[in-house]
């Protein structure tokens, strides 16, 4: 009986099949959920991972280009003077400020 009604063997095997595919779908659905939940636990520790390495390597390429910077400036300082890099085009009398330092 549904709401008072009598339903026949043929609705009953409907409803019946009906609720299964039901099942599947929602069995399905709950197996795709926690394998999406896999895969985004997964990505967020790449993300972590890649971060961290993303920081070491620029870290890495700061220290390096101050060394280079530093190598380059005592190469010019005494045969000219100045310190062209710091000065882009025109480059920045600094001695006189060397013995201020």
């Amino acid at each position: 009986m549904l709401n008072g009604d009598v339903i026949g063997a043929a609705q009953f095997e409907a409803l019946q099949h009906a609720m299964k595919q039901l099942e599947m779908k929602y069995t399905q659905t709950m197996r795709d959920k926690a394998d999406l939940s896999d895969k985004n636990e997964q990505l967020e520790h790449m993300i972590m991972q890649l971060e961290g390495e993303t920081e070491t390597i620029g870290q890495y390429v700061h220290k390096k280009f101050w060394n280079l910077k530093d190598v380059c400036l005592h190469a010019v300082q005494p045969q000219r003077g100045h310190f062209p890099l710091l000065g882009g085009f025109y480059g920045i009398k600094i001695r006189p400020f060397l013995g201020e330092i």
